[in-house]
Order: structure tokens, then sequence, then C-alpha cells
């Protein structure tokens, strides 16, 4: 296995990412860069708790040039109500948090941390030898994410984002590794930065279901309820296929992750 996370250690101002280091507060870290706690909680909205940090915790330390030179943080009324932190944006898995703003750009500071660590040992999957000759043997590029990386896991199987005429099981949207599929599905190969991290785009969209418009499009749409069943979460994905981000249209919001890689 690859230790992309050895190198993280101390400040590390060239990637903005820090280690917490046993004993470590928040008030500490942010103290150290020169920044407050509310605005370390701005990119680091996975941390639902600003009292409850763990060692070997990875978290986002924006540089001071990229803050606003106003004494006063920038932030929305839908992020922050002061210091804060807006649970729902903590809480709930991101792919339901995508579905409900399905044009929201979103980084790492959108996923909690099991959803960045599991998004590490998918990939770390993804890129073993017998998921890449997988992949090269159905014509797939090797070096990218499918569905089938995804359903290695445990919790997790082929057809079961849609769970097309069953009952949904709730009990999925506990699996990270789920609630990755979900929302990224087939991601491309990654960009390497100069520093050795790994830098991954993807779109949130959906295939579109018709090519129809108008009362047409509603018709279909209606149509279409019956078929997919007793489940909810079916029920959104199949509504989004409709009058969701569509692929190749741009509307849907854009997913940056970058996890460090040992060069």
């Amino acid at each position: 296995m690859l230790d992309w996370w050895s190198k993280l250690t101390g400040k590390a101002s060239d990637t903005g990412l820090y280690k917490v280091k046993p004993g470590d507060t928040l008030s500490q870290i942010a103290q150290k860069n020169g920044l407050g706690v509310s605005e370390l909680l701005k990119v680091n909205r996975n941390i639902a708790d600003p009292n409850k940090i763990r060692a070997g915790q990875v978290i986002n330390v924006p540089n001071l040039s990229d803050m606003p030179t106003s004494s006063t943080p920038e932030t929305t009324p839908s992020d922050f109500e002061g210091d804060k932190v807006d649970l729902n944006n903590s809480i709930l898995p991101i792919n339901i948090r995508q579905i409900l703003r399905p044009n929201k750009d979103r980084t790492n500071a959108d996923f909690s941390q099991e959803e960045l660590d599991a998004f590490k040992r998918v990939y770390e999957y993804s890129q073993s030898p017998q998921a890449r000759q997988a992949k090269m043997d159905k014509g797939y590029d090797p070096d990218t994410i499918q569905y089938m990386d995804y359903n290695a896991f445990k919790g997790v199987e082929a057809g079961d984002s849609s769970q097309k005429g069953s009952s949904f099981e709730f009990s999925k949207l506990t699996e990270p590794v789920y609630n990755l599929k979900t929302t990224l599905g087939k991601v491309p190969a990654p960009t390497v930065l100069d520093d050795g991290t790994l830098e991954f785009n993807d779109v949130y969209d959906f295939p579109a279901k018709t090519n129809k418009k108008g009362i047409r499009k509603l018709g279909e749409y209606l149509g279409s309820i019956a078929d997919v069943g007793r489940d909810p979460y079916g029920q959104v994905r199949n509504f989004m296929g409709y009058y969701g981000p569509t692929e190749g249209s741009g509307e849907g919001g854009k997913i940056k992750i970058r996890i460090p890689k040992d060069s």
C-alpha cells in the first residue's frame, strides 16, 4: 500500500494541509498559522465540533495570502451563523447534500474525514494490479476509477445506486464508499501536481433520460415514476435524470478532491 500521508507533519505551507499532533487543539493550530478558529472551520466543514479533533486527522489550513484583507472573515448565512457550524453540511452524507444542491462546487472541505479516507481507499484499490487488469479487460482506462472499483467494498454492490424496483436500504447511507459511488461515480485519471499531490476533478451530472422538452418531457417523467418503485433515493436520482444537470451541459457542480502522494 502507498503511504500517502507520511509526509504530512507540522505546518504544511506548500499544500495547505496540517496533520494534527497529540495534544493539538484547533485554537492552537489557528494561532500558529495566524488565523482565527472561524477561518479554519470555514475550510474544514467536516469538523462538526471544534473541540473534538483527533491526532492524525488532516485539516485544511488556508494561506494568509488567500484570506480576505478585511479583519472579518467572509461568511454566508448558509454556511455559518457567527462561529456556529452548519451541522446539516457536516452530518448529511455527501450524496444527499449534493442532490440538494446539484450545481454547487465541492472540495475536500465539503467531505467528511470518513468520506475522504474512503476515497483514498477506493483509489488505492483501483490502482491495484487486479483492478487495473479488470478495467483493461473491459476496455476502460486503468488510471480511472470505475463503478467496479467501488463494488469491491463490503456493503456496496453492482447496481445499488438505484436499486430499481426494491425498497431502499437506508443503512447504506452510513457507508462512505456507497456515498462516494453515488456522488462521484466514474472519476477521470488524476492530475499529479508539482508536489506529488493527486488532484481528481469530476462534474456532478446525470445521463439524460430523454431528449424531449416541455409537456412531453413531463409526461415521460411521470410515466417513469412507477417503474422506479418504492425506492425514495432512486426516485430522486430518476428525477435528476430528467431535470438535473445532464452530462456535457456544464451545469453540474464541479468536484475537486486532493490527496497527498509520496513522490
